[in-house]
């Protein structure tokens, strides 16, 4: 009996490491299954690497045009005589693409209008507020009764704007007949940075303001010395100390081959003189305004090179 018993428990044991072996066996089995079987994808897995990239809209350069804006008045006796007239004329900066630009582009060039137009308005439609012109006439007017030579009186104002790489040069011509000798003008200047939404002075357009403004005197002299004796027998005695003055004595215009400085009669000479234009060329300034200065007017350094070899 006792045999039978240890034989029934050997069977046993036996059965049960069969049974452990069987089931380590089968779980190693499932796992190696699983691993051999293909990831399962999530959805839109992996797509984020595969699908383009949304097109960034596209930027342009800001493009800059002008604009004629103009503003005349008649200033009438109340008896029909005319007794005065302005007539102001000058552009407008707009910009042509705003809706190309980026939102950095977009806000310079609209602090660049309204800086500009701001400048540009109160400068030439002051006479329609203030009226100096129609005024004196009137009193003019009235105290000689009927005597209406040399009316009307008139002040006459125009521009010419030149846009040079980001350079706005504005001319202004002013003319006026108040009743004296003779008419009387006079030519202004505006500069203008787009790359700084500002009007700057013109030597700041240098690298080196004040390297430029003394060297550009010296051969603003040499120019003026150079005109010829109908002019230099005319000029005032002190004519030189005014030239070298010239970035606040003179307008100042830059265009794509230069500058061009004008003093308006009385500013170097009798008024017989009338105004004396000074020329120098993109070559001439060129080591006087330097690298950046150049970049800025939008002077190309092959053309100055052949301009120099010229």
């Amino acid at each position: 009996m006792k045999q039978r018993r240890l034989a029934l428990a050997g069977l046993l044991a036996a059965v049960l490491v069969l049974l452990m072996a069987c089931g380590k066996s089968s779980a190693s089995s499932i796992v190696n299954t699983m691993n051999n079987q293909p990831a399962m994808l999530l959805p839109n897995a992996g797509l984020a690497d595969t699908a383009p990239a949304p097109e960034a809209p596209p930027t342009e350069a800001p493009e800059y045009r002008f604009t004629d804006r103009s503003l005349h008045e008649d200033y009438v006796h109340e008896d029909g005589t005319l007794l005065a007239y302005v007539d102001y004329g000058w552009q407008a900066l707009e910009v042509a693409n705003p809706d190309a630009l980026s939102t950095a582009d977009r806000e310079l060039a609209e602090r660049n209008v309204e800086t500009f137009n701001a400048r540009l308005e109160e400068l030439f439609s002051t006479a329609k507020a203030n009226g100096e012109v129609a005024s004196y006439a009137r009193e003019v007017y009235d105290y000689e009764k009927e005597q209406t030579i040399g009316l009307p009186y008139c002040e006459e104002a125009s521009s010419e704007t030149t846009l040079c790489g980001s350079v706005v040069s504005v001319r202004q011509n002013f003319y006026y007949n108040t009743g004296g000798a003779h008419p009387n003008s006079t030519t202004g200047s505006l500069t203008f940075d787009l790359t700084a939404a500002q009007f700057i002075a013109p030597v700041q357009i240098a690298d080196d303001p004040g390297g430029f403004h003394a060297g550009a005197a010296e051969l603003l002299i040499q120019k003026a010395d150079g005109m010829g004796e109908q002019y230099t027998a005319g000029y005032w005695p002190d004519y030189r100390d005014v030239i070298q003055l010239w970035d606040t004595s003179a307008a100042v215009l830059f265009d794509a081959d230069g500058m061009t400085v004008i003093f308006s009669p009385y500013a170097l000479g009798p008024y017989a003189m009338g105004s004396v234009e000074l020329r120098l060329s993109c070559g001439e300034l060129s080591d006087l305004i330097g690298p950046g200065g150049m970049e800025k007017l939008g002077w190309a350094v092959e053309a100055v090179a052949l301009e120099e070899a010229e």
